[in-house]
């Protein structure tokens, strides 16, 4: 038989795990029942209700040493103290990282395992932290929850509310080693700092880019999965990017927030007015290390770079041509010199592009295809042809116009 007090022991778990799972499921789904008597926040738990309404008092009798900062209770203040100390006793199983927190531990573990028990209730999405699932739901619903008290602009989320507010206080506490500049946040400040390093820790798990953070990776591997997370609520189309959504909501709403210090134009975007007023100040900022080429924006220069470089990453998904740049590739998508195959309508045969789409409907009507005298490359209509003597034989042409 298990001794008394080992299965007393292993009930109280069971009882504790239990309480604790309902608990986070009562939390996650935000059945919230307990309001302050002080404001108009609601809680899961009665606990977190009265422990909430602690901090609208005053009296914080708990002070750090070290900086200052006072805490409603011992316990926080002793968390808080481990900041200072550099306690990191929850080491990870997988890696050497240690965390000062057991629930942190919790959540690295889980970059390690893939496990993601947090799922989106109104899409399929799913999440390693509660905390990352409940931000990711308030972008369906719309829901802007923290308020910045000095100027009213609301946020999704807590910690970009925090980093809004340093603006007012002007506390940019957080200094980069090579430029001086101060960030919000030690996030930024490690994800500023490597634009001077260049180092790039973040890989795409499609392709051999990889990137200075975190987000510019989701938001380049969105490219290769397709995934548009971000719904218009006008009609519907979807973005890879929470900012490509604002800015396409901005027109429907007709709303022109960036106004152009030259003129009376307006724009939906703050890259746009950049760009716009470069027009009036000729400015070039975006200079060629290879020859002497400027450019008013940099999607410019990449494009041009690649004409040094000759990469060609822009694929024709019909022939596999490739092209230097995005638009080329559309426009040959669009156009007659892409081999995308065709089927005729009155016979159903398959031709390889519109040209010889083109030239194929000609026999149904009789009629033969256009050819150069001087290299005998065929035309569909009189024009192309007339267009093409022009362009690839003038000498031709002008002997033939002298001699009329």
């Amino acid at each position: 038989m298990m001794p008394s007090k080992q299965k007393q022991d292993q009930t109280i778990r069971k009882r504790s795990t239990q309480r604790h799972t309902m608990i986070d499921k009562k939390v996650f789904s935000k059945e919230k029942s307990y309001k302050c008597k002080l404001c108009e926040e609601t809680f899961p738990i009665i606990a977190s209700a009265r422990s909430h309404e602690k901090t609208h008092g005053e009296s914080k009798p708990f002070g750090c040493e070290t900086c200052g900062k006072a805490f409603i209770k011992q316990y926080l203040l002793n968390a808080h103290q481990k900041i200072h100390n550099g306690v990191r006793n929850h080491k990870c199983r997988f890696c050497e990282s240690a965390f000062r927190k057991r629930s942190h531990l919790v959540n690295h573990e889980r970059t390690h395992t893939g496990e993601r028990p947090y799922t989106c209730r109104h899409c399929e999405k799913s999440f390693s932290r509660k905390s990352l699932a409940e931000d990711h739901e308030r972008v369906h619903l719309g829901e802007k929850s923290f308020q910045c008290l000095a100027c009213g602009k609301a946020f999704y989320q807590k910690c970009r509310l925090k980093q809004h507010s340093r603006t007012h206080l002007n506390q940019n506490v957080f200094i980069c080693q090579f430029c001086g500049k101060g960030l919000f946040t030690t996030h930024l400040l490690q994800s500023h700092e490597r634009i001077h390093t260049g180092e790039k820790p973040f890989k795409c798990k499609f392709c051999h880019k990889s990137f200075s953070n975190r987000g510019n990776v989701m938001n380049h591997e969105r490219i290769h999965t397709g995934e548009k997370p971000y719904k218009c609520t006008h009609c519907d189309k979807g973005f890879d990017r929470r900012s490509n959504l604002k800015i396409h909501e901005r027109r429907h709403t007709g709303e022109m927030i960036f106004q152009c210090r030259y003129c009376e134009k307006g724009f939906v975007a703050k890259g746009h007015i950049k760009q716009h007023e470069r027009t009036h100040t000729g400015e070039k900022p975006f200079q060629c290390p290879d020859c002497d080429k400027a450019f008013t924006i940099k999607i410019s220069l990449q494009n041009h770079m690649r004409n040094h470089t000759g990469e060609k990453p822009f694929k024709c998904q019909h022939c596999g041509k490739t092209f230097h740049t995005r638009g080329s590739a559309r426009r040959h998508e669009k156009g007659s010199a892409c081999k995308k195959p065709t089927k005729c309508r009155v016979c159903e045969t398959v031709c390889e592009g519109k040209s010889a789409l083109s030239w194929h409907k000609m026999t149904h009507k009789g009629e033969q295809p256009l050819q150069c005298q001087h290299c005998g490359k065929l035309f569909v209509r009189e024009g192309h042809l007339q267009n093409h003597v022009k362009k690839q034989h003038p000498a031709k042409t002008k002997n033939a116009n002298q001699e009329d």
